[in-house]
């Protein structure tokens, strides 16, 4: 038998699971109706899906919301199209009290003696549904997962929007001064921007390499070469190897190997020939013929008659010259300055680069001694040179602050109509030194900083509720078309779902930079 109950406006998820009790064993149709106050959510329709299981009830659904149609399809609940005709309610026939049995006759099925089965068959098919119900609550539990992340998804995703804004630079000169330490800032007298000094000391170490420029000739290879020997004695000398002797022009040539030169006889004399070579490297070695010639301390003469003396060379080698020196060190006392000037002081603090000056370890004031060490020294044969020098330089700083917080106002004036002012954007430049008295310095600095479009609340509003709703392309074409922007960034929310522009301005937050 099919019933039908309609949930009224008024009645609560309990009220419904209670009026399920009257069609146990029955199909039950129950009709929802759109100011229906229940079926909304996933568990209400996994709850009447386990009561409807748990109390062998068929129940189906009629409604015209397409929330409910959906979420029942998902827990398996059948949908009607159209309630049918009730039946007509007919009451059972009861017999009179007294006529009541009180225990129910034994068939013939119990003559043997065994006693019914107390337990109803209906109980004893439910029991052997236990494995489709628990496929059923597992169903029932992806389901729910599946349609709250689906409706987390399409109520609370949200995006933000990071606008790029057009910046424009805008620039002053600002005039200040600083006392040395020790000097009262009352010596400046009330001249504007006075900022006291303080004395600081850093450590420096930097290593410089050059090439070699010197240039130095040297012997390389000796000459070598014959000589014609003649013995005019009746006795043969003989000359031993390595025996040195010095020509007419003063340089000494060596016989490599032992010669013996005959005697004379007849009235001429012995005659042998030998090899010399220049005693030392060098093209002042080489002879030409009947240049070499002379006699030797043992009466013998000696002469290259026959052919060149010939073979000594020389070459040019790199050494470092003192112009080297004196170059490499005025190049690193170059580049130590230039780092000392540009060094980050702790606390941001700035230096006045005409009070750098390097100290000794024990604090006193060296200028133009640091202490230089240098790879090679002048005369030293090498490609390059190289010089290190670890300095510490003490000065004068100070804090800028006081510039930053006196540039604003200056700069808010340079900038034009329709922009605002980045008071984050200050940068005071490198300042020029203008004088130096009597202990107060005085410098001259530019400062530089943007102005950008205005992004109050009611942009950032009116620009949520144009994006709200749109598509990735209608998103970008609007970003792209914004006077005010250079460009943007869009980041979704969840990131680990499909992306999505919410529907509501409310869930769109627009951000700059």
């Amino acid at each position: 038998m099919t019933r039908t109950i309609t949930v009224a406006p008024g009645q609560s998820m309990s009220d419904v699971l209670a009026a399920l009790k009257i069609a146990a064993g029955d199909e039950l149709v129950i009709d929802i109706p759109a100011d229906a106050a229940v079926l909304l959510t996933a568990n209400e329709f996994r709850a009447l899906s386990i009561a409807a299981e748990r109390d062998d009830i068929e129940v189906a659904i009629f409604t015209d919301d397409p929330l409910r149609r959906q979420l029942a399809t998902l827990f398996g609940v059948p949908l009607v199209n159209e309630i049918p005709e009730p039946l007509p309610y007919v009451a059972p026939e009861l017999e009179p009290l007294a006529e009541t049995e009180l225990y129910a006759p034994l068939t013939d099925d119990d003559e043997d003696g065994e006693s019914p089965s107390l337990a109803p068959e209906p109980r004893q098919r439910a029991g052997g549904g236990s494995a489709l119900r628990w496929l059923g609550g597992l169903v029932g539990l992806a389901a729910i997962v599946a349609v709250g992340v689906g409706l987390y998804w399409y109520f609370f995703s949200s995006m933000t929007v990071d606008l790029t804004l057009k910046r424009q630079n805008v620039a002053s000169t600002l005039a200040y001064q600083v006392t040395q330490p020790g000097v009262d800032p009352a010596a400046a007298g009330d001249s504007g921007i006075v900022i006291p000094g303080q004395q600081v000391e850093f450590t420096l170490s930097r290593t410089v390499t050059a090439q070699a420029t010197g240039q130095t000739i040297i012997p390389d290879q000796a000459a070598t070469g014959e000589v014609v020997l003649r013995n005019p004695t009746d006795a043969a000398i003989t000359i031993e190897q390595g025996t040195q002797f010095e020509a007419f022009s003063g340089l000494a040539y060596v016989f490599p190997d032992e010669v013996e030169v005959p005697a004379a006889s007849d009235g001429e004399p012995g005659e042998a020939t030998a090899s010399v070579r220049a005693a030392e490297g060098g093209e002042a070695g080489n002879a030409a013929i009947g240049m070499l010639t002379g006699q030797l301390p043992n009466g013998v003469y000696y002469s290259n008659r026959l052919a060149d003396i010939a073979g000594g060379t020389q070459k040019t080698i790199t050494t470092v010259s003192q112009q080297d020196l004196d170059q490499l060190q005025a190049e690193i006392d170059k580049e130590l300055l230039a780092l000392a000037t540009t060094t980050q002081l702790d606390q941001g603090l700035l230096l006045v680069p005409s009070t750098l000056q390097p100290v000794d370890a024990g604090g006193s004031a060296t200028p133009g001694q640091a202490p230089y060490a240098f790879s090679h020294q002048m005369g030293d044969e090498t490609g390059e040179i190289t010089v290190t020098a670890n300095v510490t330089f003490r000065g004068t700083a100070y804090d800028p602050t006081a510039l930053t917080e006196a540039a604003v106002p200056q700069l808010q004036a340079e900038v034009p109509q329709g922009s605002v002012f980045d008071p984050a954007s200050v940068r005071v430049s490198t300042p020029a030194e203008t004088s130096n008295e009597n202990g107060v310095i005085a410098l001259l600095a530019t400062v530089t900083g943007e102005a950008v479009p205005p992004l109050d609340e009611t942009t950032r509003d009116a620009l949520a509720d144009q994006l709200a709703g749109k598509n990735a392309s209608e998103i970008d074409e609007i970003l792209a078309q914004l006077e005010y922007a250079d460009g943007f960034s869009v980041d979704f929310a969840p990131s680990w779902l499909p992306e999505r522009v919410p529907s509501s301005a409310g869930r769109i937050s627009i951000e700059s930079s």
